[in-house]
């Protein structure tokens, strides 16, 4: 019997095409950076593994993006991310399980975020949780991608794909030298 995997990401924008160059990203259309987003979370993403998802889904129709959630595999979880402007109802019917407006705390360790908060990078910041978030993209120098205290989940950090919260924990131990 196969685990469940948890993954995370953020910051898909399917459908948004400016989003290509504001970030560099290496697509030549929107339509290119849809299928190549979809797919990568295929490949990644099982049926029944956990997506948790930061935030910044896609833009455009509701129509458009209940059809782009309902391709994506794996049982996903939803947080509203500054550009997600539809109705709750709308990532229900996309294929979310929950939806949610506020940051999740998973595993009694981990708060999901779309923005990063304001101190989980800072090596002073000894909280009780540890920062996963988006909302950045490429933008290394507005909070890093791994540190003692916070991970950034962008699409752009991680290969256009969802990465696997083990992943992480693995990369923070090596970077960071931390349990």
């Amino acid at each position: 019997m196969n685990r469940q995997r948890i993954f995370l990401v953020s910051d898909l924008h399917l459908g948004h095409a400016n989003i290509i160059k504001y970030c560099n990203r290496p697509f030549d259309s929107v339509e290119e950076m849809n299928y190549a987003l979809i797919k990568n979370w295929n490949d990644a993403v099982g049926k029944e593994d956990r997506v948790f998802f930061l935030g910044d889904f896609a833009l455009g129709s509701k129509d458009n993006l209940v059809k782009w959630g309902r391709a994506l595999n794996g049982r996903k979880v939803f947080i509203y991310g500054n550009h997600d402007h539809q109705k709750p109802q709308a990532y229900y019917d996309a294929g979310f399980e929950h939806v949610s407006r506020w940051p999740i705390v998973i595993q009694n360790t981990y708060l999901l975020s779309h923005a990063p908060f304001s101190l989980p990078w800072n090596e002073r910041y000894t909280g009780p949780l540890i920062n996963r978030h988006g909302h950045v993209h490429d933008k290394v120098h507005e909070a890093p991608t791994i540190s003692k205290m916070s991970a950034c989940v962008c699409v752009e950090r991680w290969n256009y794909m969802p990465v696997e919260l083990d992943m992480i924990r693995r990369r923070m131990k090596e970077v960071c030298h931390v349990d």
